[in-house]
């Protein structure tokens, strides 16, 4: 389920960005997820923008 302002469950935002559900929560827990709302949506209590999830990946980027 995406929200009209472009966030998803922790759920799915770990499936598009290639991880467990758990390795994305403990990311998170950690300090090294993409920033994350407190607001759920879809019937979890986080979630992910979108167009965060694209800057946090563009960020990490290897050049080479």
């Amino acid at each position: 389920m995406l929200s009209g302002d472009l966030r998803v469950n922790e759920k799915d935002a770990a499936s598009l960005l290639g991880y467990s559900g758990e390795y994305l929560k403990k990311m998170r827990q950690e300090g090294k997820s993409p920033p994350f709302f407190l607001r759920g949506v879809g019937g979890g209590r986080i979630s992910y923008r979108i167009t965060d999830m694209a800057q946090w990946i563009d960020e990490r980027q290897e050049s080479g």
